[in-house]
């Protein structure tokens, strides 16, 4: 007995970060991933976020296991209380004076990664 799949194109599928419905109901995300202005990208597994320390204002520094990285712009406080849900896929750090912030919707100015290991 054959089985029949309907085809599914991933053209049509949403972006992780695009606030719909669909985005949200897919729960927890297993991995969070950093884009840096350059196009590289590095993911970890959000077990390793074992601290945030949020300024109040404008950083975000993420303990993620031996790495530490540093997130600075203007909507913190949203990718901050994300983070504790581990609902965010993806963060993108954007140039602000090219407007590229409205393209997405977890976006930083600046992005650190400093890793610690031995």
């Amino acid at each position: 007995m054959a089985i029949h799949l309907p085809k599914v194109s991933l053209d049509s599928a949403p972006s992780p970060n695009e606030g719909n419905s669909q985005t949200k109901s897919r729960g927890p995300a297993p991995m969070l991933s950093l884009v840096k202005k350059s196009g590289v990208r590095t993911a970890f597994d959000y077990h390793l976020l074992t601290r945030m320390d949020f300024d109040g204002d404008s950083q975000l520094r993420l303990q993620m296991g031996d790495d530490v990285v540093i997130l600075r712009g203007h909507a913190i406080e949203r990718i901050f209380a994300d983070l504790l849900t581990h609902t965010i896929f993806e963060i993108v750090e954007v140039d602000p004076l090219r407007n590229e912030s409205s393209d997405y919707r977890h976006c930083v100015a600046q992005m650190e990664i400093t890793s610690f290991d031995t």
